[in-house]
């Protein structure tokens, strides 16, 4: 069973999603910054193995879905004033 990642930080806001975790499987400490309009800024501290990043944004809803080491995070905002973090191992 993989290990489950650590979430180091995170903010939302209805254009953008930052959250900072560290991978259960390989350790790596991933620092994302993802805008409403696609736009992905990320930072991978070793070993360097950057994260899949995918955007969903319909209506109010803004997801950031992020696959690293076969682990997949989904960070979820709904009209910016509530959201949620899952984690699919």
């Amino acid at each position: 069973m993989s290990e489950l990642p650590t979430i180091l930080d995170s903010f939302w806001h209805p254009r953008v999603i930052n959250f900072d975790y560290q991978c259960g499987e390989c350790g790596a400490v991933i620092s994302l910054e993802v805008f409403r309009s696609g736009h992905t800024y990320m930072h991978v501290e070793e070993p360097h193995f950057y994260p899949e990043v995918l955007v969903n944004c319909v209506g109010g809803t803004f997801r950031v879905q992020s696959t690293h080491c076969e682990i997949t995070i989904h960070f979820s905002t709904y009209a910016g004033n509530r959201g949620d973090i899952r984690v699919d191992p």
